[in-house]
């Protein structure tokens, strides 16, 4: 509700989309704010790789544009349980696993509003659902066993303080 779109989004992101056929969704890079105004840019991968995925999601969640063939041909969105607070992050796992491919444009065309109460939905359930879509990139792009550390990451950064994740949260 308090997020900011700008307002050449819609217009770039299909300008992209009909210039690159091949591509079947856009995001952009992100700001992220909160009352003192931007304090991180939140930059993604122009044309994600698989491998990427077992890192953190390789797109802006609330700029993407996706062409509906391809939501409809995956299924949408899983909104189980165990995927809860990271369907998006599983969304992207399951279009590449199926050969779509996404983009992003290297500008930000979304920003969002990130504050203590943003921190708190960052809860165990949410960090273990982390965990488990990073396992189901793992397992799907067949990535090397040295990954695995990434797909644990989510569940120790559970038990850091929280002002020491905050300022970690802040500087990356």
């Amino acid at each position: 509700g308090d997020d900011i779109c700008s307002p050449t989004r819609f217009e770039e992101e299909i300008e992209f989309l009909n210039a690159h056929p091949d591509i079947s969704f856009v995001s952009s890079d992100m700001n992220m704010f909160d009352s003192g105004g931007v304090f991180r840019v939140n930059r993604y991968d122009p044309f994600p790789k698989k491998e990427g995925f077992i890192k953190r999601s390789q797109f802006c969640h609330a700029g993407v544009m996706i062409r509906a063939d391809a939501l409809k041909a995956v299924g949408g969105y899983n909104e189980s349980e165990k995927y809860r607070r990271v369907e998006d992050y599983n969304l992207w796992i399951n279009l590449y696993s199926k050969g779509y491919i996404g983009a992003n444009i290297n500008k930000s065309l979304y920003s969002m509003r990130d504050d203590r109460k943003a921190l708190k939905r960052r809860n165990f359930s949410a960090r273990i659902n982390e965990a488990r879509v990073k396992y189901k990139a793992f397992k799907t792009f067949n990535l090397p066993f040295y990954y695995l550390i990434k797909v644990v990451e989510p569940i120790i950064k559970y038990f850091i303080p929280t002002g020491v994740y905050e300022i970690l949260h802040r500087k990356a």
